[in-house]
C-alpha cells in the first residue's frame, strides 16, 4: 500500500537552506531557491552505481546511464537530448560508484518541460536492440580512450583493484572490457526495472523557483509514477587485515614523467567517529592547499621537489573511505625524494603535532568557500545531492559549518595520526618506459 501524504518541513539555513518533501509514491524532492539568475537546475539522482552492478557484469549501471538518452524520437529518451538544447540548456549524466546522476540546467521558463521529459524516462523506458546493441559499441571506445590507451587510466584502475580486496568499489566504473562485451539488452532493461524507481531517488531542483512552484509540478509529473519494490543493494564489507605496507609499480611509454600515488585507509562519514570525518575534510585543506597548505608548501615551494601534490578523501561514500595522495617529482628530483620527504613530512606531524593556528586558519578557509558553492545553481546541487544520495540526512547536511568550527587540534592531531600510518598503506608508481 502507499501512503497517500505529502510530507514537507524546512531545515533551518546553514549552508544551502533546502526544504523538502516526499511524495506518495516515495521520491524525496528537495529545493533550493536561489534567485540571482533566471536559470534552474534539475538532478535526478538514482541511488544505484558501480557497486550495485550483477557479479560479472561491472559497468553494467554506466550502460543503462547511456541508454536513458537512447529511443525513438516521440520517446522522453530519444528527444530529451535535441529538446534541451533546443531551449539552449545544458545537460549530461554520470555514473559513480554510489549513485547514478542525471541533470539538465535551463531557463526558468522551460523546467514544466525538463519535468515532463525527465519525469517520462522515470516511469518508462522501453530498451530496443536497435539503440542498445550499438551503444556497446560506443562503451568499449570509450574504455579504449580513458583506460586502455591512457596510461594513468590503467594506472589507477589497478591501483583501486589492489588496495581494495573484497568491495566492489575496487571494481571500474566503466567495467572490464570482457564484461561490458557479455551486456544484453535484456540485462539492461532488467537492471532498469530494478532500481530506476521514484523510491529509489532523489529529485532535486534548484535555482529561481519556489517550493510551492516545484509541489505543483512534481505532482503533476513524478507523484503519477507508479511505485516498484524498493531494491535492497548488497552490504558488502572490506575484510579487516592486518597492518600492511604494499608497493606497486607500472612503466608506460606513453609519459615522460613519472607520478607518485599513496593511499590510506580511511572511515567513511557512517563509519567511526563524526568528528573524524569532519577532522579529515580539515586535514585535506591543511595539507595540499596551494600556498597554503602544509605539505604543498614544503614539498613544492620551500624544498621544490615537486611540482605538485594533491589530497584528497573520499568520504561521502557507501563503500569504504580512503585518501589518495597523488604528486610528481620536480625537475632534476626523483620519485625518492618526493616519497622521502613526504614521508618524512608525516612523521614530524606525528611526532610534533599539528600546531593550533594551521587548524583554525584551515576551517576559516574551507568555510569561506561556501560563498562560492552558493553563488552556482549546479555546484551547490552537486554537493547536497552526493552527500544525500549515500544516506546522509539534509540536518546533518545543513549542520556541516557548525561540525567544521567544532574540529579541535586535538581532533584533528588524533585524526592524523589514525589515517596517516605508514605502516600501512599502499604506494605505487609509475614510471616512463624509455
Amino acid at each position: 500500500m502507499v501512503l497517500s501524504f505529502l510530507s514537507c518541513w524546512n531545515i533551518e539555513a546553514a549552508v544551502y537552506n533546502p526544504h523538502t518533501f516526499t511524495l506518495k509514491n516515495g521520491l524525496q524532492v528537495v529545493v533550493i531557491e536561489n534567485h540571482r539568475a533566471p536559470v534552474v537546475t534539475q538532478m535526478v539522482w538514482y541511488k544505484v552505481g558501480t557497486i550495485d552492478d550483477p557479479h560479472g557484469k561491472s559497468g553494467l549501471a554506466h550502460y543503462l546511464e547511456h541508454l536513458m538518452f537512447k529511443g525513438s524520437l516521440n520517446s522522453p529518451a530519444g528527444k530529451i537530448l535535441s529538446e534541451i538544447n533546443r531551449v539552449g540548456g545544458e545537460q549530461n549524466a554520470a555514473t559513480s560508484p554510489d549513485f547514478t546522476v542525471y541533470y539538465q540546467v535551463v531557463p526558468k521558463n522551460k523546467l514544466e518541460l525538463i519535468m515532463s521529459l525527465e519525469a517520462g524516462r522515470m516511469a518508462h523506458l522501453e530498451i530496443e536492440d536497435q539503440y542498445a546493441k550499438p551503444e556497446l559499441d560506443v562503451i568499449l571506445e570509450e574504455r579504449h580512450m580513458r583506460i586502455d590507451n591512457n596510461p594513468t587510466g590503467i594506472f589507477f584502475e589497478i591501483i583501486l583493484a589492489s588496495f581494495f580486496k573484497h568491495h566492489p568499489v575496487r571494481l571500474p566504473t566503466i567495467g572490464w572490457e570482457h564484461e561490458i562485451k557479455t551486456f544484453t539488452t535484456k540485462d539492461a532493461q532488467s537492471f532498469y526495472n530494478t532500481w530506476y524507481t521514484p523510491n529509489n531517488a532523489i529529485l532535486l531542483i534548484a535555482g529561481d523557483v519556489t517550493v510551492d512552484e516545484v509541489k505543483t509540478l512534481t505532482k503533476k509529473y513524478y507523484e503519477v509514477i507508479p511505485i516498484k519494490a524498493k531494491p535492497q543493494p548488497l552490504n558488502i564489507q572490506e575484510p579487516k587485515t592486518s597492518p600492511m605496507i604494499q608497493r606497486l609499480e607500472m612503466a608506460s611509454p606513453l609519459i615522460q614523467e613519472p607520478y607518485f600515488v599513496k593511499l590510506f585507509k580511511a572511515p567513511n562519514f557512517k563509519e567511526g567517529s563524526r568528528q573524524g570525518f569532519y577532522a579529515l575534510q580539515v586535514l585535506t585543506e591543511l595539507l595540499d592547499t596551494p600556498v597554503t597548505g602544509r605539505i604543498y608548501r614544503e614539498l613544492v615551494e620551500k624544498q621544490r621537489i615537486a611540482t605538485f601534490i594533491q589530497i584528497s578523501y573520499q568520504g561521502y561514500t557507501r563503500g569504504p573511505g580512503y585518501v589518495l595522495i597523488l604528486a610528481q617529482p620536480a625537475p632534476g628530483h626523483t620519485i625518492t625524494d618526493v616519497e622521502t620527504a613526504f614521508n618524512k613530512e608525516i612523521e614530524k606531524i606525528i611526532q610534533q603535532g599539528l600546531h593550533p593556528s594551521e587548524v583554525e586558519k584551515s576551517k576559516s578557509r574551507l568555510l569561506a568557500q561556501l560563498d562560492y558553492t552558493r553563488d552556482h545553481v549546479l555546484s551547490g546541487s552537486n554537493e547536497i545531492g552526493k552527500a544525500l544520495i549515500v544516506g546522509e540526512t539534509i540536518k546533518e547536511f545543513e549542520a556541516w559549518p557548525d561540525h567544521i568550527k567544532a574540529v579541535t587540534p586535538e581532533q584533528a592531531n588524533a585524526t592524523f595520526k589514525h589515517v596517516f600510518n605508514l605502516s600501512s598503506n599502499l604506494t605505487a608508481i609509475l614510471w616512463p618506459q624509455k
